[in-house]
């Protein structure tokens, strides 16, 4: 019997809405654990990136100071070598300056030999350390670019994570 009243059904299929809420926090956690393994490299690539960076601080400071010490000995050299010089001439008027400079160098290479060895030995770790500076500054830029590249990747992955 019809008694003039409307029933209306008010239930609400939500399977597709827990669908796409399971995928979307799927989404969220991948999204999560990429962020979370961009903070290990960009940490690791943060702590290698400043390891490098005094590396290669240190290295120029070392390079600094023993050029400064070779400065040092070859002028305390160079001293040494012209007082001589000056001696020889008093001693020999007659010899020419080029001359009595090759005599002051001789006599100061065979009874300052360990000087001169000083100098020599102080070159070739000048050398050395001069030779490692441009090695240890690309590595350092091109340290300091992959950190850039993780830190835009995090970011981006940050923003994504946020939407």
């Amino acid at each position: 019997m019809a008694d003039g009243s409307i029933i209306l059904d008010t239930r609400i299929n939500n399977k597709g809405a827990y669908a796409e809420l399971k995928e979307l926090q799927a989404k969220a956690k991948s999204t999560a654990q990429q962020v979370a393994a961009l903070d290990r490299q960009i940490n690791t690539a943060n702590s290698k990136h400043l390891a490098l960076g005094k590396e290669l601080s240190d290295a120029q400071r070392k390079a600094e100071s023993t050029a400064a010490e070779l400065e040092s000995v070859n002028e305390q050299l160079r001293s040494f070598v012209q007082r001589r010089a000056e001696i020889e001439k008093q001693r020999n008027p007659l010899l020419t300056p080029e001359t009595a400079n090759l005599n002051a160098q001789e006599f100061v290479g065979q009874h300052f030999a360990s000087d001169a060895a000083k100098a020599s030995e102080l070159q070739g770790a000048l050398d050395k350390l001069q030779q490692s500076i441009p090695g240890l500054t690309a590595k350092y830029t091109e340290q300091e670019s992959a950190l850039a590249g993780l830190q835009d990747q995090h970011a981006a992955l940050a923003a994504r994570l946020a939407t």
